[in-house]
């Protein structure tokens, strides 16, 4: 699914990648830099020690590319750039005019590590699938937008990354990938504390592949907020577990025998490893939903949010051994029940 918010192809974060290599040769008396005309070559000719990490980010951008089709080398040359818009805005954005290229070049050599290990993490084979990603990064100044409802708006950062099944790509993957895609746009419209009077933060959501078999996926959303002001950090945490033949939802039943005390299993379980939270009834009851749990091969995953003055998380590891006894046999996933 192509990115229905990607720029021009090259033209946004080329301008910004030149206007600051522009800035980085003016500083220095002497360069040989100036026949390079690819920006992001130029900014490391320019920054010698951005090098080793530039280095690293290549190896892992060319190993991803060896694995993908075209498509997913469209989508990852697409995330690079809105990766670069990204860096470039917190290095060398209006907050840090006038620009200093020692500060501009320390700002960006652990960011180019940093993608490095996005990428690795993002576009690579889990079970039978290779992933690949969709990402995209918004920022604006001082304006209203869609993707999040603020007043008096200083500054407002939305950061996506989601994964999409590159390889083998059947009716039963692309419907996959289309409910994925949906599903991050629900996760945007997640409310949080404050967010009426909030007039300057960051929202990143994060969508990463927790298990993979032939039949079946598990997702896990993270939705954060950070505010610029003395609000805590906040986010959500959901899971999507999807059948891929059928497109349907994980359910209880899918896993646990109905005539077991599987529910109460859970919910020991949550009291136990939650001990010194404030836990309601409502909050324990998110044990029963499958849209909290993150099924993996050696356990059950839970996470619990606990909505108060901000946004907590609370998470409760289940191994399956401990689960066998509720658990229908045959069990239709790979689950370590020994």
């Amino acid at each position: 699914m192509r990115n229905p918010m990607l720029p021009p192809r090259r033209v946004a974060w080329a301008i910004l990648l030149m206007s600051l290599c522009l800035t980085l040769a003016k500083a220095d008396e002497q360069t040989s830099c100036g026949d390079i005309a690819d920006p992001l070559e130029k900014l490391v000719c320019l920054s010698p020690n951005l090098q080793s990490s530039y280095n690293t980010l290549l190896n892992a951008t060319a190993e991803a590319k060896a694995a993908l089709s075209e498509k997913g080398r469209a989508e990852l040359a697409d995330g690079q750039e809105f990766w670069l818009t990204q860096a470039v805005d917190e290095c060398a954005g209006p907050s840090r005019i006038p620009l200093d290229r020692h500060a501009v070049r320390a700002c960006l050599e652990p960011l180019f590590a940093a993608r490095a290990e996005r990428i690795r993490l993002l576009y690579h084979k889990i079970g039978p699938f290779q992933f690949s990603a969709i990402e995209y990064f918004k920022v604006n100044y001082g304006d209203r937008d869609d993707f999040v409802v603020g007043t008096e708006i200083e500054r407002q950062q939305l950061d996506v990354m989601y994964p999409q099944i590159d390889s083998p790509l059947t009716s039963s993957t692309q419907r996959w990938n289309d409910a994925v895609g949906v599903w991050v746009q629900q996760g945007q419209t997640w409310k949080f504390h404050g967010q009426k009077y909030a007039r300057n933060f960051d929202v990143s959501i994060s969508v990463l592949v927790a298990h993979a078999e032939d039949r079946f996926i598990s997702l896990t959303r993270t939705v954060s907020v950070r505010s610029a002001h003395d609000a805590p950090d906040q986010r959500e945490v959901r899971h999507l577990n999807i059948w891929i033949e059928s497109g349907t939802a994980l359910q209880p039943s899918d896993l646990f025998d109905s005539g077991t005390a599987w529910e109460e299993a859970l919910r020991r379980h949550v009291r136990e490893q939650v001990a010194g939270f404030f836990l309601n009834q409502a909050a324990i009851t998110q044990a029963l939903d499958p849209i909290n749990w993150s099924v993996e091969p050696a356990a059950l995953t839970i996470d619990i949010n606990l909505h108060r003055s901000g946004s907590e998380v609370a998470r409760v590891v289940i191994p399956w051994r401990d689960l066998k006894a509720y658990l229908i046999s045959p069990v239709p996933l790979q689950l370590s029940v020994n």
